[in-house]
Parts: C-alpha cells; structure tokens; sequence
C-alpha cells in the first residue's frame, strides 16, 4: 500500500474516532479499544491506526500511555486549533451559540490588535496589497450572486494582509489558523442582501486610516465591522445547532 494510501485511510480513520469523541458516544476519561481492537473494528491495518492516534494526540483528543492505554481527554481544555476545524467539520452548517460566541470573541480581539499595529507598522507594499484587494472587492461586488466564492476569499485575504501588516509574528498565524472557520462564517455572512456595500464602506475606511497611521481609528473601524459581522451572524438562527 502507498504512502498516499495509508494517509488517505488514516485521515478517515481519525475524522471516525473525532466523530464518536464530539458526539459523546466516546467520553472523555474512556479508555479506547487497543489497537488490536481498532484495527478490527475500523477494518484497517495497525499503522493506520497508530499514525491516527498520534494525530488525534497532537490534536488533544486522546492522551496516549505509552505501552498501557489511550484515553479520550476533554479537548475544550486540552486541544489546539485543529479541535476548532474538527468541531466545525463535525457540526456541518450548524453550530452551537456558545461556540459561535467564543469564535466571535477571540476574533475581535486579534483582529482589533491587528489593526491598531498595522496603522503603526504597516509598508508600502502592505498598503499596495490591501488597495489591490479591495479593488478586487468592487469587481466582486458587481454581481455578488455569481462570485460569491471570490467575495469570500478576497475577505480573508484582507484581514489576513491587516494581521500581516501589523509586523507580529503571531497573529498572521492566528488569523491563517481560523481560515477554515472563518470561511464556513463568512459565507453564511455574505448571503444576506447588501451586506458586500456596508463590508466595502468598512475595508475602505479602514485603509484610509492606515495610511494615516491612525492606530486607535483602525482598531475602532475594525471593531465596528467585525460587531457588524456578528450582528448579522448572531441574527441568523439557521448557523446555530438547534
């Protein structure tokens, strides 16, 4: 079996123990079957099953004893970033309200410290970036039905190119980190009417701070448009898990 196989099998693998582990039917604390078990169970070979549990590992999903068992741990207080995406790929288009707050609330306060340093920081080159993004944005905007895809990716590109412009090492890596999750918002986001012209009116003005270097009016622009963004998103009850 090739090595494209074998990491094809154990993506599957490990998307079917995330599955049983955020539904409850594994709870946190209960040993798993051993690999033996698992091999038979899931009706893959022993490596599959152990890359997939030092996946799930690096994740904080279970917590491997070596030579003695693997439990599941509560990966709310132990998981990374990669829980978040596994949560959100798990939960389809519903989400819990809770989650959705606790997304909302660490966006806004990277985003705001992206702003305030990028209007401190940011080149001309950052700049040149974000003028070419938000002419792209126009295009788009034109006929929103038909690219609705590109709106969604231009969008990220911008705030990803604020995180860049701020001159932290971090937040880009944050804000790249959220691409999955902020995507499946801002798509949800950008079905409402009209919502692309207030969005647009937001990113132009925040620019212009920018170029004045205007730290505390970026991060105020940019505190205001994400609170639209939640407004909108918060309203739509269809995102939530009912």
């Amino acid at each position: 079996m090739g090595k494209k196989s074998v990491d094809s099998l154990t993506s599957i693998f490990v998307k079917q123990i995330e599955k049983k582990i955020i539904s409850g039917e594994w709870f946190i604390g209960l040993r798993l079957p051993t690999s033996r078990e698992l091999t038979k169970i899931f009706n893959v070979s022993r490596s599959v099953v152990n890359a997939g549990m030092v996946e799930l590992a690096s994740k904080g999903f279970v917590k491997i004893v070596p030579r003695k068992w693997t439990e599941v741990v509560d990966y709310q207080k132990e998981g990374t970033i990669a829980v978040l995406e596994s949560i959100m790929e798990y939960r389809g288009d519903k989400i819990d309200e809770h989650l959705l707050l606790s997304v909302l609330e660490a966006r806004m306060l990277v985003e705001k410290q992206c702003a305030y340093f990028a209007a401190l920081r940011c080149s001309k080159e950052d700049l040149a970036l974000l003028d070419k993004i938000i002419k792209k944005e126009v295009i788009y905007n034109k006929n929103p039905k038909d690219n609705i895809d590109n709106i969604i990716s231009n969008d990220f590109l911008f705030h990803h190119a604020i995180a860049v412009a701020s001159k932290n090492s971090v937040y880009p890596l944050l804000i790249k980190s959220f691409e999955t999750v902020f995507t499946k918002f801002t798509k949800q986001f950008y079905s409402h009417i009209d919502v692309g012209k207030i969005v647009y009116s937001y990113h132009f003005d925040l620019i212009q701070a920018l170029k004045n270097r205007d730290s505390e009016k970026s991060q105020d622009i940019m505190e205001k448009l994400l609170l639209h963004g939640e407004d909108v998103i918060k309203l739509d009850k269809k995102v939530w898990k009912i």
